[in-house]
């Protein structure tokens, strides 16, 4: 399935666009597409981490998680969703943080097994199939030389 957008999120980017606007992120493995509906725009990230989801990086994990979703400035929020391909350890990790960011009391969201998530028509969509893409009229910068490497902004250090 390909789903048009008005703009692609890219690995490691993090864009917020009017509700009336589609947007949307794919080629989500062990990365976490985040989805959130804040102030009548949506915010969508392609989440990366380049830590291992050993004990010993939990805590720097989940602080780093938290602290690129708070310079997003988009509390309170509406909605939230994640969605990740593969899902580790340290997605979960970022997810619970993120969650928990937003959501103190409940329980932490879980994640959506998809490859790509996007808004579009005034709801979210997953993509459930690895190769299910997201065209953007718009797209986040990249290096086209560097397609797998995390080198944005919206990384996990």
């Amino acid at each position: 399935m390909n789903v048009q957008v008005y703009y692609q999120v890219c690995m490691s980017y993090a864009h917020k666009e009017p509700e009336s606007r589609s947007i949307g992120t794919c080629g989500l493995g062990p990365c976490l597409g985040i989805l959130a509906r804040s102030h009548g725009q949506v915010f969508c990230g392609h989440m990366s981490c380049g830590l291992t989801g050993i004990a010993e990086h939990r805590a720097r994990i989940m602080e780093s998680a938290r602290t690129l979703m708070v310079i997003q400035n988009l509390a309170p929020i509406d909605e939230l969703y994640f969605a990740a391909g593969a899902p580790d350890t340290s997605t979960r990790w970022m997810a619970e943080a993120i969650s928990r960011l937003f959501f103190p009391d409940n329980t932490p969201l879980g994640i959506n097994r998809a490859f790509g998530i996007f808004w579009k028509g005034g709801d979210v969509g997953f993509l459930p199939l690895v190769n299910d893409t997201v065209q953007g009229t718009v797209r986040s910068p990249r290096d086209p030389s560097q397609p797998d490497e995390p080198d944005g902004p919206f990384n996990v250090t």
